[in-house]
């Protein structure tokens, strides 16, 4: 008989399926939606507890009416079954009223001989607290100084670029206007001198009142000088 081949042979080993390997339908049909939940298991234990505690409470105050067992505390629930909540609508009260009571009247009266806890953590506290206030204040104060400084400088650069926008206009303005009246003709198609002549005259006269007012350069022909001063004071230069 072959190995593995009869029904009485050896099983062959289930193969392990890989990691991140699709589910076959065979497995996905036979796989079942888990039924365990963790809400149910843990309200079952409250109530096995409650349920123990209980029936704990009643023997011992049995115990104790046959006088086997010291008697019951008065602030003791008297329900003998469990709720559902663990602890019995005594023991809720008993927590409530203990939660109202003050620490100090939960403490009792401290004696006169028993050392006061010292103010000291209080201090230090607040001490901690007013150095964090001072701390963010100045830090909000610098920046608030920070921020007006990059509005003040903001502003300072919207207004530089508002007036070279101006003055770049303001130049385009004179140079189409000039460019406009060169370009101007006679009826005959012939360019009108008397405006080409004028910006002719215009450049040198600028260029030799410039140098003339920086006194850097004297002017060796009397009669080009006579003319320049005679047109500078013409044009108000």
């Amino acid at each position: 008989m072959e190995e593995g081949g009869g029904p009485s042979g050896p099983k062959k080993p289930a193969k392990q399926r890989r990691v991140g390997e699709a589910l076959s339908l065979e497995q996905f049909a036979a796989a079942r939606k888990s039924g365990y939940d963790k809400r149910h298991e843990i309200q079952k234990k409250k109530n096995l507890s409650a349920k123990r505690v209980n029936k704990l409470r009643k023997l011992m105050r049995q115990m104790a009416e046959k006088g086997e067992l010291a008697p019951v505390l008065p602030g003791a629930p008297a329900d003998e079954e469990a709720t559902e909540g663990g602890g019995g609508p005594g023991r809720e009260a008993e927590e409530q009223q203990r939660r109202a009571t003050p620490r100090e009247k939960r403490r009792g009266p401290q004696e006169e001989d028993e050392p006061v806890a010292p103010e000291g953590g209080k201090e230090r506290r607040a001490g901690k607290k007013r150095r964090h206030f001072d701390t963010l204040k100045k830090y909000s104060g610098q920046q608030r100084t920070k921020r007006a400084e990059a509005e003040a400088a903001r502003a300072e650069a919207h207004r530089a670029a508002e007036e070279r926008q101006r003055k770049a206009e303001e130049t385009q303005k004179r140079r189409k206007e000039k460019t406009a009246v060169l370009r101007k003709r006679t009826r005959r198609g012939q360019p009108v001198m008397k405006h080409r002549l004028d910006d002719i005259l215009g450049k040198l006269t600028g260029g030799v009142c410039s140098r003339r007012a920086r006194a850097s350069t004297h002017v060796t022909d009397t009669a080009v000088a006579e003319r320049v001063d005679v047109t500078c004071h013409a044009r108000g230069v």
